[in-house]
């Protein structure tokens, strides 16, 4: 009888400890396969999924934080498909941030009411998929928005962007076409799709977007701005170019990003110059819709646009990739 009791006594001791411990063990940090080939990386898992230190995606109002209620594993499509991300409601044109630094790619077709995705391939090992991003003109619901209405208009595919970047706008393509505007976001390790929940709670929300400049070399002079722009058309006999602006720096080193559409005239005369980013030459005939240029202007402007001084010019990868074979056949 006297050893019925100790072993008694003894399990019940073992249980509250094994009480106290478990849930601390469950609290661990857990780390997941890599995906991709880059490194692992350690997250915290909890009740609404895994915990990755990100920022949060959405840019703008604390509210869109705060309302996001978690979806995941929801009936959709009357109960044959499960949710498999976190809806973020927000209006139509609200900037896109990028979760953590990595490698872009999209999707993005010119048909009517084509889905608009943007996927985010982390250094940290994880990938973030971006959805129903805009495919409208803005204040709209047409289905006719040009590539310039739904990503940042200097991003391309295989660009290395860092956390807090610019990359595109709220929208309603693909399947949620009669829904509200929002982000459907998604979070995936090597083994697929993770409730995006408790990362996007806990995400650090910027008040400002974040701007990786190329060519940080490229300075202003005293009495100058730095512009970073991409093409939108160019009237060579006018003498001037239509660029969307991206991000604007002074001479004090103080740098504005663009976060909306911004459209400016650059005036250019008998004294601007042109270049290419490899220093080859290039006149202005040679610059073309799409090519991302960082343009050296006078700080003031006036009716008829910004005057350039100088305009250094990063053409996009398929005209790069042909001068180049030219340069090689000329040689």
């Amino acid at each position: 009888m006297r050893l019925l009791c100790y072993r008694i006594f003894f399990y019940s001791i073992m249980l509250v400890v094994l009480g106290a411990v478990m849930p601390s063990l469950r609290a661990q940090d857990t780390t997941f396969p890599p995906r991709n080939g880059s490194p692992s990386s350690s997250v915290q898992e909890t009740d609404h999924g895994s915990f990755v230190p990100m920022m949060f995606p959405v840019f703008g109002s604390a509210r869109f934080q705060k309302e996001l209620i978690d979806t995941w594993g929801d009936p959709r499509g009357g109960g044959t498909r499960r949710h498999e991300g976190q809806d973020m409601m927000a209006p139509q044109m609200t900037p896109l941030l990028a979760a953590f630094d990595g490698v872009v790619s999209f999707n993005r077709t010119d048909a009517p009411n084509a889905h608009n995705m943007l996927y985010l391939t982390g250094d940290n090992g994880w990938e973030a998929v971006y959805m129903h991003i805009n495919n409208d003109m803005p204040k709209t619901n047409d289905g006719k928005g040009s590539r310039e209405y739904a990503f940042a208009p200097n991003l391309r595919p295989g660009q290395r962007v860092i956390a807090g970047q610019f990359l595109g706008y709220v929208g309603n393509s693909g399947n949620a076409e009669t829904v509200g505007h929002h982000l459907h976001f998604e979070l995936h390790n090597a083994n697929g799709p993770v409730n995006a929940y408790t990362s996007l709670k806990r995400a650090q929300r910027l008040t400002s977007a974040r701007w990786n400049a190329p060519h940080p070399e490229i300075l202003p002079g005293r009495d100058e701005i730095r512009l970073d722009a991409t093409v939108r058309e160019t009237q060579v006999s006018a003498g001037r170019i239509s660029v969307f602006c991206v991000a604007w720096r002074n001479a004090a080193g103080k740098t504005t990003i663009e976060t909306r559409p911004n459209i400016k005239w650059i005036r250019i005369d008998e004294k601007t110059t042109f270049v290419r980013l490899d220093d080859s030459p290039l006149m202005v005939s040679g610059i073309q819709p799409g090519d991302n240029l960082i343009i050296q202007a006078v700080a003031h402007e006036d009716v008829s646009g910004i005057l350039a001084r100088r305009i250094s010019v990063d053409p996009t990868p398929e005209r790069a990739a042909v001068a180049n074979r030219q340069k090689a056949v000329l040689r």
